[in-house]
């Protein structure tokens, strides 16, 4: 079963999303959720931070994989 965010903590999460676009194109997503993670004070995962670059058309660069 996947780890669905509430509604809240999903606002938040897209919302970190869209402010650190840059970071989030230029990261990989498992990286970005730590950075996500810390940042928000949840636990936020890699598909969560594809479903947020999904809804926002944040393409990850290619060959990224650390921060």
């Amino acid at each position: 079963m996947a780890n669905r965010l509430k509604s809240r903590p999903r606002y938040e999460l897209w919302n970190w999303v869209e402010q650190n676009a840059e970071a989030v194109h230029n990261t990989n997503d498992a990286y970005t959720a730590k950075l996500a993670s810390e940042a928000l004070g949840f636990a936020v995962t890699g598909s969560h931070i594809v479903a947020a670059r999904n809804a926002f058309g944040i393409r990850r660069r290619e060959g990224v994989h650390y921060g």
